[in-house]
């Protein structure tokens, strides 16, 4: 997925999309362990182990516990 085909997702609550923070090369990644695309996801910060990215829709996302209940945009 890129930028462009987040923002055309508007739901309702936060979802999980394939995103988690690599303490090792400390940076956002893929679940295939992929890097982002440049401006994607922009607003998260360096966050503690086992934090992953959940995504509402254009410019709300959250770094929440990987742990945390909730569905999946994409096929896992």
């Amino acid at each position: 997925m890129n930028k462009e085909e987040m923002d055309f997702f508007s739901l309702k609550s936060f979802f999980w999309v394939g995103v988690y923070y690599d303490e090792t090369s400390k940076q956002w990644l893929w679940d295939d362990h992929s890097v982002l695309p440049s401006g994607m996801f922009s607003g998260l910060e360096s966050s503690p182990k086992n934090f992953c990215a959940s995504y509402k829709s254009k410019e709300a996302y959250l770094a929440e516990n990987c742990s945390t209940k909730l569905m999946y945009i994409c096929k896992k």
